[in-house]
């Protein structure tokens, strides 16, 4: 199966000779003569989400495109962590954590614990590898992005697009279609990545399936119907995601376990949806952990790197930025670093097959 990892080469691949085509990646987009290639990061939404909201009826501006070739919708692996910022680093670099170094959300820098959606992240932290913005200038080709205006000035923004020049917003969603419009109809030939988070955040506090993720569904499907190019302009969109989603039995709050064993760190990193320590003594850990009525096991980090976490490529540089084991809950519970417990209906970070993969659509947009 295909990887997030390789959609941004592909669409490299349709504006330079230099491109990386993926074998894996079934586009059916041509090499040439294209005018722009959207590439659209819906935060959240996962592979079974759009295939039940297509049953539902709750998507006949995408049904009724899939219907007509050449477009179509096929499934995609995710990377290990799925983890917003792990994948969406993923995505715009074309490369696996591994080579990368954004292993999750919150790391460990010099035994201090840095979550990349709200600290300055030291330059230490920076991507190991280029992004899509940086290689697309090498190429001669024209890249930009539309954010969300409220993520702007934020850190992982800072991380993931500081070399992109050409950066527009839009303030709420009822603008998306028409900030993308724009670009289309007065930027140069290149590729464009949309970014929304609107169904990840429904999905986190509301649950998936339920009457607001419904309406949240809908308005992306009308967001679709919106989007046109100018008339004779060759322009593609594909459609993916960062992760899906899992439900939540129960939350667990690391506050309690840090009661009871001192040497724990505040604020902990965190991997998926286990948290990352160095282990000072394992049988106090290990008490501590029974506690908390819920199976936790200790695992250490060198297991989950024969498993292939984080991907191909040499982890060993960024091994500081993580613990030495992980304590991973029994599958549905999810840990709680910020005191309060049941958060989240669902969330996503571990291995199960909802989590782990996402649509890839590809549809002709005018």
């Amino acid at each position: 199966m295909a990887s997030i990892t390789d959609v941004m080469p592909t669409a490299l691949a349709r504006f330079s000779d230099q491109g990386v085509e993926s074998s894996l990646l079934p586009s059916h987009a041509p090499r040439r003569g294209i005018d722009h290639l959207v590439v659209w990061l819906i935060d959240g939404l996962g592979y079974d989400q759009v295939s039940q909201a297509l049953a539902m009826g709750l998507m006949p501006r995408l049904q009724a495109r899939l219907q007509r070739a050449p477009a179509h919708i096929e499934p995609l692996q995710t990377v290990n962590p799925s983890m917003t910022p792990v994948a969406l680093a993923s995505l715009l670099t074309g490369s696996d954590p591994a080579a990368h170094g954004l292993l999750d959300q919150v790391l460990y820098y010099q035994g201090t614990a840095v979550n990349v959606f709200h600290d300055d992240i030291p330059d230490a932290l920076a991507l190991a590898t280029p992004t899509i913005a940086e290689r697309a200038v090498r190429l001669g080709v024209h890249y930009q992005a539309v954010l969300e205006h409220r993520i702007l000035h934020g850190p992982l923004t800072g991380l993931l697009h500081r070399h992109t020049a050409n950066l527009s917003t839009y303030i709420r969603d009822s603008g998306l279609a028409v900030v993308l419009n724009t670009c289309l109809a007065e930027s140069p030939p290149g590729i464009i990545y949309l970014y929304s988070s609107g169904i990840d955040a429904v999905n986190h506090r509301r649950g998936v399936y339920q009457a607001e993720w419904q309406a949240e569904i809908q308005a992306i499907d009308r967001h679709l119907g919106d989007f046109a190019g100018p008339p004779g302009q060759a322009s593609w969109l594909w459609i993916t995601a960062d992760h899906g989603h899992v439900p939540v039995i129960r939350e667990l709050a690391y506050q309690d376990l840090l009661q009871q064993v001192s040497w724990l760190p505040p604020r902990p990193a965190e991997i998926g949806g286990a948290i990352s320590v160095n282990v000072q003594n394992m049988r106090e850990l290990e008490h501590a952990l029974d506690q908390m009525k819920v199976p936790i096991d200790v695992v250490p980090l060198s297991q989950y790197l024969k498993w292939g976490y984080f991907g191909h490529g040499d982890v060993a540089p960024f091994l500081s930025r993580v613990g030495s084991h992980l304590l991973v809950p029994s599958p549905g519970y999810s840990w709680s670093t910020k005191g309060a417990t049941q958060s989240l209906c669902w969330n996503h970070g571990g291995s199960q097959p909802a989590e782990m993969t996402v649509p890839w659509i590809e549809l002709r947009i005018s």
